[in-house]
């Protein structure tokens, strides 16, 4: 966004956050990392608001309410809430920014009419989504919520988002429909497990609930948009695409299946060995990103 905007007083943030990173990593005690990482938040607030201000369109407004549920994290972890209860706003900041940049770049329809209830419901449950936000910061009881505001937008982008059809498409655009709807899957088990999870009686894992949301649905759409997003941030003339970028989609998704059953019949050698590979399958992606950047 630093970059599309072409503002370098907004650079401030991606350095702040970066900062905020390394010292957490380094010493996760540390009082200075929230700090800084709320001072990264709020450049980027001003961005997104500056970005919806001179644009006033529905996606920009989606991940600007995104934006501030991160806000509220980032206080959150000034004040040092329990990390459990600063997940849900955290996991709505990223589906929030998503779903809008997802409208942006696939040219989705929203429309205001009031007939309209695809259109009504999406408003709906961007505001439930935001509500069960900030609830969770008072009572786990509304992950139940959240779970149904992620159930809603996977099949929402399912049915809506264009790029995730795989019909006449070849080499990058099937690549990049396949990690979108295996991302939009993994959202929707998320969903599922938050929203049983809600449930008297019913536990699901909270590794499990993380990680599909966070290496399910969200690294699939890293990776379905890193070989056309990279080449525009560091200026590359190209797309870096090429087949082995499938490598990547492979090990993601079976890792992250075998690690969340692993947990679930507690096989703790199939858990920690799947672990492993969703770390694998990141270091590919980097790998074979560069590769395809330093070939001529």
């Amino acid at each position: 966004r630093v970059v599309a905007l072409g503002s370098k007083r907004f650079i401030f943030g991606p350095v702040l956050l970066l900062a905020s990173a390394v010292i957490t990593i380094a010493n996760p005690s540390s009082v200075v990392a929230p700090i800084l990482g709320a001072a990264g938040v709020l450049v980027a607030t001003l961005m997104f608001l500056t970005l919806h201000l001179e644009t006033r369109k529905i996606n920009t407004a989606v991940m600007t309410l995104g934006i501030l549920m991160l806000l509220v994290s980032a206080f959150g972890w000034i004040l040092n809430m329990p990390p459990a209860k600063l997940l849900p706003p955290m996991m709505s900041f990223i589906l929030l920014v998503i779903v809008g940049e997802r409208i942006e770049l696939s040219r989705l329809t929203v429309k205001h009419k009031r007939k309209n209830v695809d259109s009504m419901l999406f408003f709906l449950f961007t505001a439930l989504t935001i509500a069960a936000s900030l609830g969770s910061l008072v009572t786990s009881q509304f992950n139940i919520l959240l779970g149904i505001s992620l159930i809603f937008f996977s099949l929402w982008l399912l049915s809506n988002d264009p790029a995730c059809s795989t019909r006449k498409k070849q080499n990058l655009y099937m690549f990049i429909a396949i990690n979108l709807t295996l991302g939009y899957l993994w959202l929707l088990a998320s969903g599922l497990l938050w929203l049983s999870n809600g449930f008297s009686g019913v536990y699901t894992s909270y590794d499990a609930r993380i990680h599909s949301f966070y290496m399910g649905f969200v690294f699939s759409m890293i990776t379905a948009h890193a070989p056309v997003v990279l080449p525009s941030i560091l200026g590359v003339g190209r797309i870096l695409f090429s087949k082995s970028l499938y490598i990547v989609t492979i090990l993601l998704s079976t890792s992250l299946l075998s690690r969340i059953v692993g947990k679930m019949i507690d096989i703790q050698t199939l858990y920690v060995a799947s672990a492993l590979v969703n770390i694998l399958s990141i270091f590919t992606l980097v790998t074979v990103l560069i590769v395809n950047l330093l070939r001529k």
